[in-house]
């Protein structure tokens, strides 16, 4: 039976009274360990929602719940990983890792056994005592998401995190989250506009758009985990892309009712 995790109940956003509302009547459900990936044009909304379910915007009506419990602030679970990796120069690899418990508590050696072993994971054994000037913008991507998942999450809420990586970064990357996405299993919600990447990560995919922004359509990603390198060229995996791509360029800005 699968666990509801996140749930975004009737969810409207306006910014101010003079605007209009950015979020219409959002209604969700995302399932313990599901990765799901919001797609649709700029400024249709995606980031405000992924901001909403972090507890850093509050709802302008509805609600937004995580593990059964209404988001009123951030929550120890859920973790954001922006656009950028934001890393603290003057700490090391190690030490940004380290960052998330560092604020909580004191740092013990489990804790620095904890955050070598992820970085293992994520590839950078080794680079542990560099510092972010001494990284290519790969090696930050990999530090920032090696920090989100040494809390452990239960929701990783994740901004167009590869967007800035060249072709074949960003494709070590997405296999890189894929593997750890199914070891640590937390629910993923992943902004992005490259539909193959959301494609490939995704069991689910909602594309939004409209004004104000709403889900226009919800897509299921039939292929079975963990996908395989070679999926990205097979037949049904470029008919799929093809789909959402028609889609997004057909739609436009149009809102079903």
């Amino acid at each position: 039976m699968k666990t509801v995790q996140v749930e975004l109940r009737n969810i409207s956003l306006t910014f101010s009274k003079e605007s209009p509302p950015v979020l219409d009547q959002i209604n969700l459900e995302l399932n313990q360990g599901e990765f799901v990936s919001m797609i649709g044009r700029s400024g249709c909304g995606k980031t405000s929602l992924l901001q909403l379910m972090a507890g850093l915007l509050s709802p302008t009506s509805g609600e937004v719940l995580v593990g059964g419990e209404k988001v009123i602030e951030p929550k120890e679970k859920t973790t954001y990983v922006f656009q950028r990796p934001i890393l603290l120069e003057w700490k090391n690899v190690l030490e940004n890792v380290l960052l998330p418990i560092e604020l909580k508590r004191r740092v013990t050696e489990e804790d620095g056994k904890k955050a070598k072993e992820i970085l293992k994971l994520v590839g950078l054994a080794g680079n542990e005592l560099k510092f972010p000037h001494e990284l290519s913008g790969g090696m930050m991507s990999r530090v920032s998401l090696a920090r989100a998942l040494m809390t452990e999450p239960k929701v990783l809420l994740m901004d167009e995190p590869f967007a800035a990586l060249d072709a074949l970064t960003k494709w070590q990357m997405q296999q890189e989250l894929a593997k750890l996405s199914h070891q640590f299993h937390p629910t993923v919600v992943f902004i992005t506009h490259d539909i193959q990447e959301a494609v490939y990560l995704s069991d689910r995919i909602f594309f939004m758009g409209g004004t104000p922004a709403g889900v226009l359509k919800e897509y299921v990603v039939p292929f079975p985990k963990p996908r395989r390198k070679e999926l990205k060229f097979e037949k049904e995996f470029l008919d799929l892309t093809k789909i959402l791509h028609d889609d997004i360029e057909n739609i436009g800005s149009a809102r079903t009712p």
